[in-house]
């Protein structure tokens, strides 16, 4: 009988085994539901369930949930699978333009922690044939971290926000003069969760890296947030007040530019309703040309017409995914979204008629699943001064767009 016992036992270990190693994802569970059951069972002696156990420790984990996640048992190593395509097409009434399909974003990247206190991001696009992502991150606490490499610098509540989640298919006006991703390091930390945040940030100054301007001087970015509805036990809403300021300088057709700006970032929502607000002035200064000051700003009201609350996909470091309450998959019919945006660009440069711009903008959002988007938007954008386009003085261009995407 002892013979047979202990033949038994080795086939189950082996077996045990085995499927940790062919199991993939659910592996370490399984064999620990097994071991379990086997040690509980008097299969087992307690040193085999001992060392069981201490070889499945190390065994990565994995789920889906918003991408592919895998993770040790003890917490120490974990990576994730990211990505995300945008489908867009495109039209405008402008003279001789060419309604098209194009592919903005294609990304994909991973995402990874060792030991609980770095982590690191490795993203490339694909339809733009560039790295997004490439940092190193160390966590002392919520309340102090580190970050150094090609990331996203923080300014700007929109900015912030992934274009995954963005209102709109496009940001505002704003996004001219916000960093966005660049090459440096910063320190921020979010001392209490979704209440308050602060941030500091040393780039190159490139600045969304979208026909970057030669920088002479390295950029200083700062920003502070805070949301006051949990001050005042404000549980079904959002009062988020920011405040951004950035300064460097720059080099265009042989100019050299000194540039500070500062903005101040809005968001109130209760339950379905949403306002959300950027104010920016960028302050530029030159010995050899006039200084061109501007202002951009917009304001966003948007309803989720099918009663999604905004203060679920609310971060103070922009907003997250909007999650259905009847997603598709299950007999629902999603998520829909209707939003309004009026936006302007003033600048001191009147004899140009882009410099002098106030945009409105109207759409509709379809969320059938978490992952997935439809949008639909018309924009006016109305020139202060005419421009000229193929020989033709404009005023006013109209667009339909469309986009759809989907991530993981």
């Amino acid at each position: 009988m002892q013979l047979i016992r202990e033949a038994k036992t080795k086939n189950l270990v082996l077996a045990a085994s085995i499927s940790a190693v062919l199991g993939g994802m659910a592996a370490p569970a399984l064999a620990d539901d097994l071991a379990d059951t086997l040690y509980q069972k008097g299969v087992l002696t307690e040193e085999e369930y001992n060392k069981l156990k201490e070889t499945n420790d190390d065994a990565l984990g994995g789920k889906f949930d918003d991408g592919f996640k895998w993770k040790s048992k003890d917490g120490n190593f974990g990576i994730k699978l990211e990505g995300r395509v945008q489908f867009d097409y495109r039209s405008s009434d402008l003279p001789d333009s060419n309604d098209e399909f194009n592919i903005p974003r294609a990304y994909l990247g991973v995402k990874g922690e060792f030991y609980k206190k770095w982590s690191y991001e490795l993203t490339y696009n694909f339809a733009k044939d560039r790295a997004e992502y490439a940092y190193l991150n160390y966590k002392w606490s919520d309340a102090l971290q580190a970050r150094a490499g090609l990331f996203k610098f923080p300014y700007g509540f929109s900015q912030l926000t992934s274009s995954r989640f963005i209102d709109f298919m496009d940001r505002s006006f704003t996004e001219e003069f916000e960093p966005g991703k660049d090459e440096g390091i910063a320190i921020y930390g979010e001392p209490r969760k979704n209440v308050f945040s602060y941030a500091l940030g040393y780039s190159n100054g490139g600045g969304g890296r979208k026909n970057p301007p030669d920088t002479t001087q390295k950029d200083v970015i700062a920003r502070a947030a805070v949301n006051f509805a949990p001050m005042v036990n404000f549980d079904k809403g959002v009062l988020h007040l920011g405040v951004d300021w950035r300064d460097g300088a720059f080099t265009v057709s042989g100019t050299d530019f000194d540039r500070t700006a500062t903005g101040v970032e809005g968001v109130a929502a209760y339950g379905p309703f949403k306002l959300q607000s950027e104010y920016q002035t960028i302050d530029l200064s030159t010995d050899t040309a006039a200084n061109p000051d501007a202002n951009v700003y917009y304001v966003d009201a948007m309803w989720l017409i099918t009663g999604e609350q905004y203060v679920d996909s609310y971060s103070i470091n922009g907003m997250k995914a909007i999650k259905p309450l009847k997603p598709l998959h299950s007999g629902g019919k999603g998520a829909w979204e209707l939003g309004f945006q009026y936006a302007g660009l003033d600048s001191d440069q009147t004899n140009d008629g882009r410099a002098n711009v106030k945009s409105t903008t109207v759409g509709i959002k379809w969320i059938p699943e978490t992952q997935i988007r439809v949008l639909l938007n018309w924009v006016q954008n109305d020139f202060d001064n005419p421009i000229t386009v193929n020989g033709e003085s404009v005023d006013k261009e109209n667009q339909i767009n469309a986009r759809l995407q989907v991530y993981f």
